[in-house]
């Protein structure tokens, strides 16, 4: 049997739909949403990226569930990152041949607040090359209420002003 179409397909929509399966009667039919991994307002977002990419200057993105960086995450505008007691890791490491940054970059021109949460490197590094931040700051970054884990850099203030606040770097 064929999928059939959505049941309902919200055009824009910040959360994609998988769409039913069965014979188009709808009966027995539903339609099927990932797990949202953050939301603005009442709005739900699949991915973090989603999310920041949607939000606008002076909003609040609150991260629901613990994530994994799948590549660096930007942040280009003023915006704050409630972390709301989750963990987002990162995956930073240098080595002979290869570097891979899957990290948090504050972009030139952004104030940024990351608040209530744990940023971790997923890479054991003793047994790579050091020097690969998992947050490069740009311009203006406040933590509050953070815990940073990592075995080698953590934060990177390339420029801008880092404001800490009731945080903890290890």
């Amino acid at each position: 049997m064929e999928p059939t179409e959505p049941v309902s397909a919200r055009s824009g929509s910040a959360r994609n739909t998988i769409p039913a399966t069965g014979d188009g009667d709808q009966t027995g039919d539903t339609e099927q949403t990932a797990d949202p991994v953050a939301k603005i307002g009442e709005t739900s977002y699949e991915t973090l990226e989603a999310a920041i990419s949607a939000a606008q200057a002076g909003d609040t993105v609150i991260l629901l569930q613990d994530y994994t960086l799948p590549s660096t995450l930007i942040i280009n505008r003023s915006i704050t990152l409630n972390l709301d007691g989750k963990t987002i890791t990162c995956e930073c490491r240098k080595e002979s041949d290869q570097t891979t940054k899957k990290r948090i970059e504050i972009a030139q021109s952004a104030n940024v607040m990351i608040t209530n949460g744990s940023i971790a490197n997923s890479v054991n590094l003793s047994s790579t090359a050091p020097g690969i931040a998992m947050i490069k700051n740009q311009d203006n970054l406040t933590l509050e209420n953070v815990s940073i884990t990592s075995d080698d850099t953590c934060i990177w203030a390339n420029a801008g002003t880092l404001n800490i606040d009731n945080t903890v770097i290890e």
